[in-house]
Formats: C-alpha cells, sequence, structure tokens
C-alpha cells in the first residue's frame, strides 16, 4: 500500500501564501461532521499482509496460520524479521492460504477478506467461528521535494493523512523552484492513460537471486522435506533462518537452483507464479496426492542509487517491487545540485546483458516510461547539474606545483631588480 507525494513551493511566498488551511473555521459543521468518516483502504498488488486466525483452542486452528508453517522445526525463528510469514499479493491480488489454497484479496477491504476467510473456515473446518484478523504489513507513503526529511514514511495501521505524512517528514521548506517540479502536468495525463499504468511490472528471476521457497500442505509432515528449513535447521534447533543464507535458493548462472526431492529446476528467466507453478506439479500427483502451496519470494531485491541524491545506496524492496520515484524518496530525494531532467537507469537483463536508459522526472509522462517500475539490481545515477561541475573543477596537483615555482621566480626576479637599481 504506497503513494508518492512530490511537494513544492513558490520560493517567493509571503506569509499569507505559505499559512496551512487558511480560514478553515469558516466551513460549516455538517462539512467537518463528514470527514470523521475515515477513508478504508484496499488491498492491492504487491502488499505484504499479516493474518492470524484464532480460536478458543489454538491447536485447532494453528495449521490456518502461517507462522506455524514457516517455523515448523525450527523454535526459535524471529518471525517478526521473517518474509515468509507474511503473505505477499500477487499481480492478479491472490494470495496462498495454508489450507485453504488460493485466496482473492486484490480490491478488498480487510474486513471483507477476514469474513471471507472465516466463511471458508467455519463451518467445514471448524464448528466455532474463528476470528481472523488482517493487517497491512508495508503500509507506507512517500514524500519527495520540499520537505525537511524525503523519504518513507510508514503507518502501523493502515491509514494517513496527507498532514501526518508532510509533518512526519519535518513539515515543508520555504524553499523550491516550480521549474523543478517532479512530473509537471501530471494532472492532465487522460484517465484511461493513467488506468494503463496500473499493471504491476512483473520481476523475472535472474542469476545472482537469492529465493525464499516454501512449500505448505494440510498436513505439513508431508512436505517438509520439500522445505529448505527442515534440511537446514535438522539438528540445529537454535539457527535464526532470516539471517541463515543457507535457507534460501542461490540462482545459479546458469538459471539453475537445486530443490530438495525434486533436484536441479530451471527458474531464471521466469516470473515467480511460474515457478510456484512448475514446483506445485512436479510434486503432485507423484509425491502428494493433494495439490500443495507453493510461495516464492525475492530475499535480496534490491536497487542502487548514485549520484547526487541524499544518501546514495541500496535499497531494499521487501515485496519485490519498486518504482524510482519511491527509490528516489528513500534515498532522501535528490540534492539541490541534482538533474531531474537526465537520470541514468541501469538495467541488468536475465541474460546477465545490460541496458540503459534515460528518464526525465520533470516529464509527466514518467508514469509511462518502461524505466518507472525497476527491476532487481538496476542501478539509478543522478548526475550534478552545472552549477556542481564547475565548483568541483580544482587546479591540478602539478599545476600547483608549477604556480608555487613561478611566484618564487618572479620574487627572486624582483628582487635582483630592486638591488641592480
Amino acid at each position: 500500500m504506497m503513494a508518492v507525494l512530490a511537494v513544492v513551493m513558490a520560493s517567493c511566498s509571503t506569509p499569507q501564501d505559505i499559512t496551512y488551511m487558511q480560514n478553515v473555521e469558516s466551513l460549516p459543521a455538517d462539512v467537518l461532521k463528514a470527514t470523521a468518516k475515515t477513508n478504508t483502504p484496499v488491498i492491492m498488488p504487491g502488499d505484504l499482509l499479516q493474518i492470524n486466525v484464532t480460536a478458543s483452542n489454538p491447536e485447532l486452528v494453528k495449521f490456518f496460520n502461517k507462522t506455524e508453517m514457516v517455523t515448523t522445526g525450527n523454535t526459535n525463528s524471529n518471525n517478526s524479521e521473517n518474509a515468509m510469514y507474511y503473505y505477499l499479493v500477487d499481480n492478479d491480488g491472490m494470495i496462498m492460504f495454508p489450507m485453504l489454497g488460493q485466496i482473492k484479496v486484490g480490491g478488498k477491504t480487510q474486513s471483507a477478506v477476514e469474513a471471507d476467510i472465516c466463511n471458508r473456515i467455519h463451518p467445514r473446518y471448524l464448528a466455532e467461528k474463528p476470528g481472523v484478523e488482517v493487517r497491512f504489513q508495508n503500509f507506507h507513503v512517500y514524500t519527495m521535494g520540499e520537505v525537511g526529511h524525503p523519504g518513507q514514511i510508514k503507518a502501523a495501521i493502515g491509514r494517513i493523512t496527507i498532514l501526518e505524512a508532510i509533518a512526519q517528514s519535518g513539515d515543508l521548506t520555504i524553499h523550491g523552484r516550480r521549474d523543478n517540479t517532479y512530473m509537471q502536468n501530471v494532472e492532465s495525463l487522460p484517465a484511461d492513460v493513467l488506468k494503463a499504468t496500473a499493471k504491476t511490472n512483473t520481476p523475472v528471476i535472474m542469476p545472482g537471486d537469492l529465493l525464499q521457497i516454501n512449500v505448505t500442505a494440510s498436513n505439513p509432515e508431508l512436505v517438509k522435506f520439500f522445505n529448505k528449513t527442515e534440511m537446514v535447521t535438522t539438528g540445529n534447533t537454535n539457527s535464526n533462518n532470516s539471517e541463515n543464507a543457507m535457507y534460501y535458493y542461490l540462482v545459479d548462472n546458469d538459471g539453475m537452483i537445486m530443490f530438495p526431492m525434486l533436484g536441479q529446476i530451471k527458474v531464471g528467466g521466469k516470473t515467480q507464479s511460474a515457478v510456484e507453478a512448475d514446483i506445485c506439479n512436479r510434486i503432485h500427483p507423484r509425491y502428494l496426492a493433494e495439490k500443495p502451496g507453493v510461495e516464492v519470494r525475492f530475499q535480496n531485491f534490491h536497487v542502487y542509487t548514485m549520484g547526487e541524491v541524499g544518501r546514495p545506496g541500496q535499497i531494499k524492496a521487501a515485496n519485490g517491487r519498486i518504482t524510482i520515484l519511491e527509490a528516489i524518496a528513500q534515498s532522501g530525494d535528490l540534492t539541490i545540485y541534482g538533474r531531474r531532467d537526465n537520470v541514468l537507469v541501469i538495467h541488468t537483463n536475465a541474460d546477465g546483458s545490460r541496458e540503459v536508459q534515460r528518464v526525465d522526472l520533470t516529464d509527466k509522462n514518467l508514469l509511462l516510461s518502461p524505466a518507472y517500475n525497476l527491476r532487481q539490481n538496476d542501478v539509478v545515477y543522478v548526475e550534478p547539474n552545472a552549477s556542481k561541475q564547475r565548483s568541483s573543477w580544482s587546479i591540478p596537483p602539478g599545476w600547483s606545483f608549477g604556480t608555487s615555482i613561478l611566484g618564487v621566480a618572479i620574487s627572486i626576479a624582483t628582487l635582483v631588480i630592486t638591488l641592480t637599481k
């Protein structure tokens, strides 16, 4: 659940111009009362959900809780840091739920999903109605531009207002140039064009990726040897899988992984959903009568920002997707010396080849650019503007030495001339 707020103010403003919500007290009482209705967020592709099922007897619902499935055989795992503890909503709005299989959650509210899961469990699996709670794990927005601290703002309760986001970003500054505004006149893009951008970029698996793959079934004992956590933690009940690289699958240069029981599997160049289907078909019906649940996650999905940004470095994306604006926001936005009209994006393709693209952050068509949705290991470089390049010029060391010698020679010559007069 993400949004980007690009905040800009004119540099020459009067006190009246910069006062928030001027004359707000003049709004009628009935209008203000209508604002009491809190916006209810809907679940979208890319969201990470935390879903907990409870009952009077916890033993009856433990296999409906993902924490039980993930920590089998690992009694000391730290689930709060384990991304596999959460449900990633795929591009079709689906999640893979223990015992229940695939469930459509995209476009629904939390309460609607809670009711759906409850009805699927009761009365088929449980005589009493279970308690179901759905939480957003990655509900956040991004602030950019003329705010005190550009970056990511998390909302633990799953909702936030624009004033709350700006306040948590250190409020607006009094500076800013209108000609440096991101995506100028973006509101003029037709609605049908904006709707076309809703399709989320689906990343493909590449050599060097670390994958976390979990296989579930109604009886965990039947699939435990298909889960690498079982193989790695055997004889080590105190292992912390969230920090154990052996818990993940490293995709080799040929795009292959070695999977327990199944041997080598080709995953390079495929999407997560394609690999999930492949593994499921390899297990069922040969090894298992029922269709298992298979979930594939990127463990090292990240991009890099360099150049004229506030905090150059690596940006991680727990849900396996990130846009160029989100990456820049998490890097502290561009500095005042960064060129906004010529940002370089270096892509690495599934076959190891590279391609480069230039994007203009001030262009409203940025939303439509293929470079807007970044891929894993992309590099975003913001080059300095002419002013920064001029200020960075310095006299070469050799020139400095030569200048010093010349200065001494002139001084000696001046002294000689003076003495001979």
